[in-house]
C-alpha cells in the first residue's frame, strides 16, 4: 500500500498544475502552452531518472554502510547535477527560441514558462537519488508523507499563483514545492 500511494502521489504531484490551470484559467491555450513546455522536461527527466535507476541495486545492497551510502549518493548528485546546472542555465538563455523551434511560433509563450520550470531538472534528479536512498532504507512512509505535503503545498500556492501570475505562477509553485520536498 505505501508503494501504490507514493506512486499515485507522484502522478497527482507531476499534473495538479495542469490541472489547476484548466480550472482556475479555464483555457485550453494555457494548458497547451504549459503542457508543451512541461513536455521538455518530461523528455529531459529521462536521463536523472535512468542514472537513479541504474543506481539504485548499488545503494540498496550498501545502504548498512551508512559511508558508502553517503559516497554514492553525493557523487551521483554531483553527477546529475553536473548534467542538470548546465542544460538549466542553458535553457533558461534559449527557451523561447527552442520552443519554437519545437513546436511553432504559435506556442513562443511556452518559452517563458520553460525557463522556470527547467529548474525542475536539477531539483529531480538529485531527489530521485535521495529517493532512492529513503527506498533502500524502507523508507517508502516518508516518501509518502514527503509528497503529501508537497502535493498540499503545491495546491495551496497554486491557488495564489496562477490567479496573480498565470502559467508563469504554476511554474514557480511547481518549483517551489520541490525545493520544500528537497527541503524536507
Amino acid at each position: 500500500i505505501p508503494f501504490a500511494l507514493l506512486m499515485l502521489f507522484n502522478i497527482i504531484y507531476g499534473k495538479i498544475d495542469v490541472f489547476m490551470i484548466s480550472r482556475i484559467l479555464k483555457s485550453d491555450e494555457a494548458v497547451g502552452l504549459y503542457s508543451s513546455a512541461y513536455r521538455i522536461i518530461d523528455s529531459l527527466i529521462i536521463i536523472p531518472a535512468t542514472i537513479s535507476s541504474v543506481l539504485f541495486p548499488i545503494i540498496a545492497r550498501n545502504i548498512s554502510d551508512a559511508g558508502a551510502t553517503n559516497f554514492i549518493g553525493s557523487r551521483a548528485i554531483k553527477f546529475t547535477a553536473a548534467l542538470g546546472l548546465p542544460v538549466a542555465f542553458g535553457a533558461t538563455i534559449v527557451g523561447t527560441p527552442l520552443v519554437v523551434l519545437l513546436f511553432g511560433q504559435s506556442f513562443s509563450e511556452s518559452g517563458t514558462v520553460l525557463k522556470y520550470l527547467i529548474w525542475m531538472i536539477a531539483l529531480i534528479s538529485s531527489y530521485s537519488i535521495l529517493g532512492n536512498i529513503l527506498l533502500s532504507a524502507n523508507r517508502v512512509k516518508l516518501l509518502v508523507k514527503l509528497n503529501a505535503i508537497g502535493i498540499i503545498f503545491n495546491v495551496a500556492m497554486n491557488f495564489y499563483f496562477i490567479r496573480h501570475y498565470g502559467l508563469v505562477g504554476a511554474a514557480i509553485s511547481s518549483i517551489s514545492a520541490e525545493c520544500l520536498i528537497m527541503g524536507l
